[in-house]
């Protein structure tokens, strides 16, 4: 439950800004969702989170009935949304480390890179009653199928179920388990250039479904390009050093991120939040501690990924990982505006890169690497309550 720890150190309260109102931490968009959860308000199902309803409303209402007689009744969709968050982030992070187990990683360097899966800067976001947390546990457990040594019948319907659920929760996630899937096959039936076909694989069936849901549905056209219209940046084109600054950024802040400031989040509203892109983008914005933690993990991040790529048990995994990486990447510096609100979507896959390039490394020397890291985090996390308290509510 250490988002949940998290959530609180955050303020995710009832009542308090972060849960209340949109675009208050770096534009994250937890208080429309626990908005939606309690108006029963399944409007952004029509454009990228297409299952929203089963996904979302459904379960936290279940689970704001359960948390009825602990609880204040106006607090629990809050707080059963937090819940929902952390038992499928939970569950999915739970299958990876099985997954990992099974493949012959120790459990003390599971263990040592734990926390940072919890605490580092990219996934304070993910946290929040958002559908980032839902995200990270269905994209961490399509790797933990894949990597483990279980049967390929297991891994072939656990992957396929998981390429489902993600296209639903948010669709341009569907990618990752289906790249995966298509691997699986690939590899097991021994089809020459897996990773060409099964990034192939996953390209083709996305586009038909994308194709196949804006040919049928109209509302869900009109609302998808609506979405697109409003969210399109094209950093990658209209400034290609700009958006290289925000990819070498997201590699960095993914751990450690800097202490941000607090600007408007509508030239027209004029509300406060917390944003990295009030001003000039600076490659090295950070103080002290931070900067410790963010050169700690260029090392973990920089041995772990060569190591990674040199062992063929983990080569293959590596790539597809860094694949991941570079298509959010790209992805992300196309669409929306805060850069770091998407880093839950590959801050897991460069954690779990280092770790299959750190697990047959004396564990030792992995706690000791993880120790500025984890400083560095911390600190940070505590400047993001510092600020977000001198938000008026």
């Amino acid at each position: 439950m250490a988002w949940f720890a998290v959530a609180s150190i955050l303020g995710a309260e009832p009542g308090r800004p972060i849960a209340c109102r949109t675009d208050v931490f770096l534009q994250c968009d937890a208080g429309g969702w626990v908005d939606d959860a309690i108006r029963n308000n399944n409007e952004r199902a029509r454009g990228t989170h297409p299952a929203l309803y089963p996904c979302w409303t459904r379960p936290t209402h279940e689970l704001a009935k359960w948390l009825a007689p602990a609880i204040p009744v106006e607090s629990t969709c809050t707080y059963g949304s937090r819940l929902l968050v952390n038992l499928v982030g939970g569950l999915g992070i739970g299958l990876l480390t099985a997954g990992l187990r099974s493949s012959g990683t120790r459990f003390s360097t599971l263990a040592a890179f734990g926390p940072l899966l919890w605490f580092g800067t990219g996934n304070t976001i993910t946290a929040l009653p958002d559908h980032f947390g839902m995200s990270v546990g269905l994209l961490a457990a399509s790797l933990g199928f894949f990597v483990s040594a279980w049967s390929f019948r297991s891994k072939a319907v656990g992957l396929g179920i998981l390429t489902i659920l993600c296209f639903g929760v948010t669709i341009t996630n569907a990618v990752f388990p289906a790249m995966l899937l298509g691997c699986a096959i690939a590899t097991t039936y021994r089809i020459r250039w897996p990773w060409y076909a099964a990034t192939g694989l996953a390209g083709v069936l996305g586009l038909l479904a994308v194709l196949l849901i804006l040919r049928t549905q109209a509302d869900i056209r009109d609302r998808v390009l609506q979405r697109v219209e409003s969210c399109l940046s094209l950093k990658s084109t209209r400034d290609p050093a700009l958006a290289g600054r925000h990819f070498v950024r997201g590699l960095q802040d993914s751990a450690v991120g800097p202490t941000p400031t607090i600007g408007e989040d509508n030239p027209d509203e004029h509300h406060p939040m917390l944003t990295y892109q009030d001003g000039p983008y600076s490659m090295w914005p950070y103080d002290a501690v931070q900067s410790c933690g963010v050169a700690a993990w260029w090392f973990v991040l920089g041995l772990g990924a060569i190591r990674a790529l040199r062992d063929p048990r983990t080569r293959f995994p590596a790539i597809l990982l860094m694949v991941w990486i570079v298509w959010n990447g790209l992805l992300h510096t196309t669409w929306g505006d805060e850069y770091f609100l998407y880093t839950p979507h590959y801050a897991w896959a460069l954690m779990a890169l280092a770790l299959l390039g750190w697990r047959s490394i004396p564990t030792r020397w992995v706690v000791l690497a993880m120790v500025p890291i984890l400083g560095g985090a911390i600190f940070t996390l505590f400047e993001f309550r510092r600020l977000l308290n001198a938000i008026p509510y």
